[in-house]
């Protein structure tokens, strides 16, 4: 585990697997910089964030297969997560607000074009803390529960889950239909030409998708998650 006590930095083009920490970010801990571009998988944590803990800017890496022992099997409080792909992280437990994808912190957090699949374990792949998160413009699928956990900070979102499937359509821009991926058995989570994720998101300021060469918008509007169809 490389835990950079607070320090700024720029972690790019990196192999981050198969570490351990005792109690935060198995992967990555407390960098203040920018982790960018990165294959994050396999690390494991003894409280929070697997994958990474406590970072400044995650953007366009690969954050997969992280276990964590309470909440954050992926990410752990994290200031700027920006176009990452997020899937198959897990946490062992289940309390009433623990994650296996995503947990959050109580300071500003900024989370937008993520997409978060098949995360395993905890009440939910996304749990958020507080009214100081924004969670924006990102896919979140594969567990019945996570409509209930972040339907308050979401907006422009596809969001597995719930019973009350006639707000979460009214509700800020959200959607709960099935985002049509490519091939999510592949990995491919490029979204199909039928998506409801397609054009349906909002300008946030990210020009650029989770490739970083395709441009965004490429339609009449941004689409939602990490990948931008090209049109």
């Amino acid at each position: 585990m490389v835990d950079l006590c607070g320090q700024r930095a720029t972690i790019e083009q990196c192999i981050i697997r198969n570490n351990h920490a005792t109690h935060y970010g198995g992967g990555l801990a407390s960098c203040a910089g920018t982790v960018r571009l990165n294959e994050i998988y396999v690390n494991t944590s003894g409280l929070l964030g697997g994958g990474i803990s406590r970072c400044g800017t995650v953007q366009q890496n690969r954050i997969y297969g992280n276990a964590a022992a309470l909440s954050g099997g992926g990410i752990d409080s994290s200031g700027s997560v920006v176009n990452n792909l997020i899937y198959d992280n897990t946490v062992p437990v289940v309390w009433p607000n623990n994650a296996s994808g995503i947990v959050t912190g109580s300071a500003p957090e900024f989370y937008a074009h993520n997409t978060i699949v098949g995360n395993t374990g905890g009440s939910a792949s996304v749990v958020i803390l507080s009214t100081n998160v924004t969670f924006t413009n990102s896919i979140v699928w594969g567990s019945v529960s996570d409509w209930d956990k972040i339907r308050e900070q979401a907006s422009y979102c596809v969001i597995q889950g719930g019973v009350d499937f006639a707000q979460r359509e009214s509700h800020n821009h959200n959607f709960g239909n099935d985002p049509l991926f490519v091939d999510a058995g592949a990995y491919d989570f490029q979204v199909a030409a039928a998506s409801l994720a397609i054009d349906s998101g909002t300008n946030v300021g990210v020009t650029q998708d989770f490739s970083g060469v395709v441009s965004r918008p490429q339609g009449a509007g941004f689409d939602i998650g990490a990948y931008e169809r090209i049109q």
